[in-house]
């Protein structure tokens, strides 16, 4: 496993609500940004959780790209939280 502190990352994290007439669009519309790495669909307090990844200091660049690309739909209540230390992942069946 590598050392997740050395990879030079940042983890941008946003959830936000969207237009049900529009979910499916918005979804595909997601799909196709090269740094998305993670995307629900979720019950709660948000609709939509996605995670790009992105180099250290690209941050607002992702946002940025993913606003623009969320800019035809009708979006609310977006939060975004950049994951700025790295203290564990782990990826594997169950």
């Amino acid at each position: 496993m590598p050392e997740l502190g050395n990879l030079n990352l940042s983890a941008v994290i946003v959830g936000f609500h969207a237009d049900y007439n529009d979910m499916d669009k918005v979804i595909e519309a997601i799909k196709t940004m090269s740094n998305l790495k993670v995307l629900w669909r979720t019950y709660g307090s948000k609709q939509v959780v996605a995670v790009l990844i992105c180099e250290k200091g690209s941050e607002g660049e992702a946002i940025t790209e993913l606003h623009k690309t969320l800019s035809e739909f009708t979006t609310a209540q977006c939060d975004v939280s950049i994951g700025f230390k790295w203290e564990k992942m782990e990826i594997s069946p169950y």
